[in-house]
């Protein structure tokens, strides 16, 4: 992905993303490097809102990891 592409993602809007990530899963896509770049926003999202980081969050948790 380019820097442009990944900017996007991270101007998104949560429900953008998260509709893409479920777009992608059901259509098979959940291997691309989209779906993965997404996937990390979405959960650094969700840790920075529960006062967390990244490293903080049980991998096990994560769809992608």
């Amino acid at each position: 992905m380019t820097d442009n592409q990944i900017a996007l993602i991270h101007a998104a809007s949560d429900s953008v993303l998260v509709e893409r990530l479920f777009s992608m899963a059901r259509n098979g896509n959940a291997g691309a490097e989209e779906f993965t770049v997404i996937d990390h926003e979405v959960y650094q999202r969700l840790a920075r809102a529960y006062g967390q980081s990244l490293e903080d969050m049980p991998v096990e948790t994560m769809m992608a990891a």
